[in-house]
């Protein structure tokens, strides 16, 4: 199943799970993507298999629909799908070699195209340093003025190569060891794909105990001596994540259960990215209610509250007003959907968008009042330090 098409004009169509092309929507679908998805789900579980997909962070417009006004930010080049589900049947994985291989016995695969090596990919920002601290300095003038408390700004690291989107994805997912990594190839002549290395779990359900779990993720730094201990002892670190854990235990509240949404740990300081970032996060849990599905829970959930800001729905006003694109696939979510009724969902964040020749890094920072503008275009550079696999990042 798959849903294609910009916010203000979806369509709905899906794919037989034997492949081939989108057929109409049954009758009974309508234009709401998470209720499609809901009845797709439902209508092509077989007991044994699952689904992969995307869901872009521009679902927003369904989800909070008070978070779209004004002519916002320009359509994201190429029209990224809003969602886009593959059924699997069998299991397919990318290895470290860039080759796709089966678990289960597979359907005959055409060969990947030849590794391009070595790359060195010129990863460039689309404002560079002045125009993103600029924002910064925008985002601070809110804060300060009482109509935020924090936002996540973001801008695009952006680079042309000559290789394959599955190598591309091969050496990002092989150099960041990602806690939840996917490589998802989208419909059409295999030259875009999401390839993403994403440190963050959105949500992880465990169908047996109707248990959603999140686990928000605030603070970032490059692993050097001190580090840790600067990490840990940072108020400012410290308090963007009570605010945005406070922020997901509220939106867990909304689906959940009375009284079964609870802080399981506050804040954890882990290593990632083969232990060269060091990132914050907290655990937070609720007991979806019973009469719930997981896709109508996404519909209250989405996007994510650790890459929007405080409070929701005006750090999404706030963030349509001051980005140049609309984000796509970044900062949505990327899922594995299984039959049995578990699913896990990352946050999008450290993720390639590839399309073409152009491979598209988009990095943020979340905004307080004490951010520093420098200091945040700094952490985005350290969130994008994984692309020394590929390339390299120009620092201006």
């Amino acid at each position: 199943m798959r849903a294609i098409g910009p916010v203000n004009n979806p369509s709905i169509a899906w794919f037989d799970p034997a492949g081939g092309e989108p057929t109409p929507v049954p009758a009974g679908f309508t234009a709401d993507p998470f209720k499609a998805l809901d009845g797709a789900v439902r209508h092509f579980n077989t007991g044994k298999g699952c689904w992969i997909g995307s869901m872009s962070y521009d679902l927003a417009g369904f989800c909070e629909p008070k978070a779209v006004i004004g002519p916002g930010p320009a359509p994201a080049e190429p029209d990224w799908p809003l969602m886009e589900f593959h059924r699997c049947d069998d299991l397919w994985v990318l290895d470290s070699a860039g080759r796709l291989r089966a678990i289960g016995t597979p359907p005959p695969l055409s060969e990947s195209p030849p590794l391009a090596a070595p790359m060195d990919l010129r990863f460039k920002s689309h404002l560079g340093r002045i125009g993103y601290t600029d924002l910064v300095r925008q985002t601070l003038a809110l804060i300060r003025a009482g109509d935020i408390y924090e936002a996540n700004i973001a801008h695009r690291l952006i680079a042309q190569h000559q290789s394959s989107p599955r190598a591309i994805a091969a050496a990002l997912l092989d150099a960041a060891s990602p806690a939840h990594g996917a490589y998802i190839e989208l419909a059409g002549d295999g030259a875009r794909a999401i390839a993403s290395a994403s440190p963050e779990s959105f949500l992880h359900f465990h169908a047996a105990t109707r248990t959603l779990r999140t686990r928000p993720m605030k603070g970032t730094r490059s692993v050097t001596e001190g580090a840790r201990a600067e990490l840990e002892a940072s108020a400012k670190e410290r308090a963007e994540l009570h605010m945005i854990t406070d922020l997901m235990r509220n939106d867990l509240g909304r689906v959940c259960e009375m009284g079964s949404v609870r802080v399981v740990h506050d804040r954890v300081i882990e290593p990632h990215a083969q232990g060269s970032l060091l990132q914050a996060s907290s655990l937070v849990e609720g007991t979806l209610r019973p009469e719930l599905s997981l896709a109508r829970a996404l519909a209250s959930l989405l996007p994510a509250g650790s890459i929007t800001g405080a409070p929701k729905v005006r750090a999404m006003q706030v963030i349509r007003e001051l980005e140049s694109l609309s984000r796509g696939p970044w900062c949505g979510c990327c899922a594995l959907l299984e039959d049995s009724g578990d699913a896990h969902l990352s946050v999008a964040i450290r993720t390639a968008l590839i399309d073409g020749s152009t491979v598209t890094y988009p990095v943020g920072a979340g905004i307080v009042a004490d951010s520093e503008p420098d200091a945040e275009w700094d952490e985005t550079l350290a969130k994008a330090s994984v692309l020394h696999a590929l390339g390299t990042v120009v620092d201006s």
